[in-house]
């Protein structure tokens, strides 16, 4: 009989929003090295995209409000992953 993979729903989604934030975290600091709408721009390039816009200067309550809102929604994320997942998993 097939073993049943249960994940954990409370570290599934830290481990999420963890992971969100971290990679908005590095966004962050990009912006503040100035790096942000070459970044951008190289981003947009390599997809045959053209648009006209540019990266605002780097805000540090800004920075912070996009940490912790990418953490928020990576939990919330992570916790539904893992009941869906555990919903077809014992199913």
């Amino acid at each position: 009989m097939k073993e049943k993979c249960v994940l954990p729903i409370q570290k599934t989604a830290l481990s999420v929003g963890a992971f969100f934030a971290i990679i908005h975290a590095a966004w962050a600091i990009l912006v503040g090295l100035g790096l942000g709408q070459t970044l951008a721009n190289f981003k947009t390039n390599i997809h045959f995209i053209k648009t006209d816009f540019s990266i605002l200067p780097f805000d540090a309550a800004t920075g912070i409000g996009l940490i912790i809102l990418s953490f928020v929604v990576g939990t919330i994320i992570g916790a539904l992953f893992a009941l869906v997942w555990n919903y077809f998993n014992s199913h």
